[in-house]
């Protein structure tokens, strides 16, 4: 109950406040790890993730840690303020280049997120030079009023979104080498007006970067280094069918994120953006796509994960008898919720017995 009670008064002060930038960094991070305790949070992470029952004998090798927002919580892009400046937590918004090369710095993470948003076809970003390139959508978790960033806005906000493109981030990646050193990307498609428009923009979005994902492949028997991720699986299925037609579906890999499963976590759910319910219609498509990889979820959206997604993994299985698939990966954010409180649903209240293989966490630096 006591659990339930915090998430409504969260929820109606999201409500109140309209979104997370005006709360605490307490309620929107509860379970983030300061930079300087980043080596021993992480061994924390792992010796948990080491004690979760196994039935199944999933390898338990190495857990990967992946870096929300490219491992920053503080400096990574989350909206453009009334100001018309990029920020993030309560501080100002740095390049993902730089971003990217402090996570990386670190051993101790082997993959980060981030977000891709394009605005529309006829913006200032868009046209001259960009537009012959293809090259129009940009690093932003929260989607922001694009007419405020225009040939008419303040410097720092133009050059910053130039400087951050969604091509720019893959480039440097690549051009670091990362893809040949056992990191890892997620890169999540945003949606946040119709189901065509997220259509649209998963086209627009593939067409920035196919060519890099084309001539940057993994190396043989190599897992993939680039993860599309989205809530909506309109998104997955158009990026991954504009994929197909060139033959490079199989060269990256399509997480799905879970979303909420009660009316209640709707607000804070959607806070930053649009997020659908975890209803029957994703859970099936969960279960019968066959090139879905992963799943993504919160203890803080979704009740009794361990439950919820046993139940996926059984009805998964049947499928893939007759459709030759293989079973699903899955990921957790653990910095939704307090350490402990993490633990005891994950390991207590419905063991958690499905194949998890990371665990994303907030690094407040």
């Amino acid at each position: 109950m006591k659990t339930l009670f915090n998430l409504i008064t969260l929820s109606v002060l999201v409500s109140l406040l309209g979104g997370c930038a005006s709360l605490p960094d307490w309620a929107v991070s509860p379970g983030r790890v300061n930079h300087y305790e980043l080596q021993k949070k992480v061994k924390e992470h792992e010796m948990f993730w080491q004690s979760l029952p196994n039935p199944n004998d999933y390898p338990r090798e190495k857990l990967e840690i992946i870096g929300h927002g490219v491992g920053s919580y503080r400096h990574y892009p989350m909206r453009v303020n009334e100001k018309d400046f990029p920020e993030g937590n309560k501080a100002t918004a740095k390049n993902i280049a730089y971003l990217m090369d402090t996570a990386f710095s670190s051993e101790h993470i082997n993959a980060i997120e981030l977000d891709a948003l394009p605005p529309s076809t006829s913006h200032d970003l868009c046209k001259g030079e960009r537009a012959e390139q293809k090259s129009c959508s940009f690093i932003m978790h929260d989607e922001p009023d694009w007419t405020l960033i225009n040939k008419s806005s303040t410097p720092k906000s133009l050059k910053y979104m130039k400087n951050n493109s969604v091509s720019a981030a893959l480039n440097h990646f690549v051009d670091r080498g990362y893809h040949k050193k056992g990191k890892l990307m997620y890169l999540e498609l945003k949606c946040n007006t119709t189901k065509k428009k997220c259509a649209d923009d998963a086209v627009r979005i593939f067409n920035d970067i196919k060519n890099i994902i084309s001539n940057n492949k993994a190396e043989e028997n190599k897992r993939n280094w680039l993860t599309i991720t989205s809530f909506f699986p309109e998104a997955l299925k158009i990026f991954q069918k504009e994929m197909k037609k060139i033959e490079l579906d199989k060269k990256v890999d399509y997480a799905l994120i879970a979303g909420y499963d009660k009316f209640y976590k709707k607000a804070l759910a959607q806070a930053k953006g649009k997020v659908p319910k975890f209803d029957k219609t994703i859970q099936d498509f969960i279960v019968t796509t066959r090139w879905l990889n992963r799943v993504w979820f919160s203890t803080r959206g979704i009740d009794s994960a361990g439950a919820v997604f046993e139940g996926i993994d059984k009805k998964r299985g049947a499928y893939c008898k007759e459709h030759a698939c293989k079973g699903l990966k899955y990921s957790v954010s653990s910095y939704d919720k307090d350490w402990d409180k993490f633990k005891k649903i994950l390991k207590e209240d419905h063991p958690f017995t499905s194949n998890l293989v990371s665990i994303m966490i907030d690094v407040d630096d």
